[in-house]
């Protein structure tokens, strides 16, 4: 009687172990399915200099083009509109950065993907919520998480750059990590 009994719990235990892993898996590619690049209207609704971004269910990134002046003015604006429970931060990198294509890329006559259109940026705006917070429903726009990734480089000039007293600003690491590098080579 008692191997019976442990036996239903192992079948018990199994069962619910792969119901889990199924719907971990469904939810995975639920959320990945709602990850849509932008249209048109996005676009236009991003402001001045975007070239693209993507929609997702926990929030969106929108990816700039622009100089210095064009940066300072998205930053003013989103210090302006910042609500006092946001997270607002820059995030400074070093050089340069490109991104895939947002819309659907094209693909060569066997069905490959063609990688070779990739898309130069000067910044980007992240605007999301925390993954605890969407997943119990409750992402409010005042409660958002906002990170713009700056590239110092081609167009941004780090002497021109005006950042609100609103943001937190860090560095992404890439000098200093090369500073490191040059000196562990001695």
């Amino acid at each position: 009687m008692l191997s019976q009994i442990h036996g239903c719990n192992q079948v018990k235990t199994l069962t619910i172990l792969f119901t889990s892993v199924l719907a971990f898996l469904s939810i995975a590619t639920a959320a990945q399915a709602l990850t849509v690049p932008y249209g048109q209207r996005q676009i236009a609704e991003a402001g001045v200099g975007c070239v693209g971004g993507l929609n997702s269910a926990h929030g969106n990134t929108a990816y700039f083009r622009g100089d210095t002046k064009n940066l300072n003015a998205k930053l003013a604006l989103l210090a302006k509109n910042a609500h006092p429970f946001q997270s607002i931060k820059v995030v400074l990198h070093a050089g340069v950065k490109s991104v895939d294509p947002a819309e659907e890329t094209p693909q060569t006559g066997f069905g490959v993907p063609v990688r070779d259109q990739r898309v130069p940026i000067d910044w980007s705006v992240l605007q999301s919520c925390s993954f605890d917070k969407v997943a119990a429903g409750i992402c409010k726009h005042d409660e958002k998480l906002v990170i713009v990734d700056v590239w110092i480089g081609a167009a941004i000039l780090l002497d021109d750059l005006e950042i609100p007293r609103e943001f937190t600003v860090q560095s992404a690491g890439e000098l200093e990590g090369f500073a490191k590098r040059h000196a562990d080579t001695k």
